[in-house]
């Protein structure tokens, strides 16, 4: 949806700064933010976080660095890419998971495996 509407909106924008009916402004720089540099460590997801919070997280870092969280297993320690999720009636659902050195599966697949 918003590569449909900024295209749009660039379609009407170009030629009217071209035309030069659009005058630049400078930023109102007391109102900007910065933010930091997002690493690999960013994606990883507590459960014991609140859930519309971990929710965000896992649309924000969807294609770089991927939302995750550990479980361990008969004393190893895996990592498990969250690959699919919906937040509904409070509730964060995890429906798709790609588990460290597996394929991609359902979630509830996953938990039945552990």
């Amino acid at each position: 949806m918003l590569a449909h509407e900024g295209g749009a909106l660039l379609a009407k924008i170009i030629p009217e700064w071209l035309a030069g009916s659009i005058k630049p402004r400078e930023q109102d720089h007391d109102k900007a933010t910065y933010t930091k540099k997002v690493n690999k460590e960013d994606g990883c997801i507590d459960p014991a976080d609140e859930p519309y919070q971990n929710f965000l997280k896992i649309r924000a870092y969807d294609s770089w660095p991927g939302a995750y969280f550990f479980t361990e297993k008969d004393g190893t320690k895996k990592r498990v890419l969250i690959k699919d999720a919906t937040f509904e009636n409070g509730k964060l659902i995890i429906t798709r998971v790609l588990p460290e050195g597996k394929k991609e599966m359902d979630y509830q697949d996953f938990l039945r495996g552990l």
